[in-house]
């Protein structure tokens, strides 16, 4: 294994401004249409960001440039399903998560069919456990973020019915009182509008990762 040199340093990481993303995603259309000179130009532009957070997750430094090279190959060729939902540093960012994940799992096998080891074992055990907690703390960003969506497309009754029980923490017999129904018709509503706002998630998150 390669010794590790110290890691490129990333560009802090923003979200584009709204002008910003209209251009990025002309950049990814044109990615999209087959554009070489588009496909310069995201490398110019997040190769070195990349780089540096691979650098960062990955023990064997042999294994940045590689996995690199993967995620711009992933991005060209997904670069049609890309909705502009996040920056294109963000798609990125995240098509590296998870080619590095998939590495360190492969090698994660292959040790333990070989049990040969010890210590690139630990150090591969300790960087695929920063990734997974990574991936989990995204799924559930995007999750609260899917579901604030959905909460806000509800009609103005229902959504203040589910912010006030669920976020200002006011009871179903106070909310009855209010509106001039039974408790157990609040609980009924709610109950309904919980598989409402399920569906409108889980259809939310299956989008984002298509």
């Amino acid at each position: 294994m390669q010794p590790r040199p110290l890691a490129p340093q990333s560009e802090p990481h923003r979200e584009p401004e709204p002008s910003e993303r209209a251009e990025e995603r002309a950049l990814v259309e044109a990615l999209a249409a087959g554009s070489r000179l588009a496909f310069l130009r995201m490398l110019e532009g997040h190769a070195a960001c990349i780089r540096g957070y691979l650098a960062q997750q990955l023990p064997e430094v042999g294994d940045v440039d590689d996995v690199a090279q993967e995620v711009f190959l992933a991005a060209l060729k997904n670069a049609a399903s890309y909705r502009g939902e996040s920056g294109v540093r963000s798609w990125l960012l995240g098509i590296a998560r998870l080619r590095a994940l998939d590495l360190l799992r492969q090698r994660a096998r292959r040790r333990e069919r070989s049990g040969n080891g010890v210590l690139e074992e630990r150090l591969h055990e300790r960087a695929l456990a920063r990734l997974e907690d990574e991936d989990l703390e995204l799924r559930r960003a995007r999750r609260i973020d899917a579901l604030r969506a959905c909460i806000a497309r509800l009609e103005e009754r229902p959504r203040r019915l589910v912010e006030r029980f669920y976020f200002h923490g006011e009871s179903a017999d106070l909310l009855a009182q209010e509106i001039g129904r039974s408790a157990s018709a609040i609980r009924m509503t709610l109950l309904r509008l919980r598989g409402v706002l399920r569906r409108c998630v889980e259809g939310d998150l299956a989008t984002g990762e298509e």
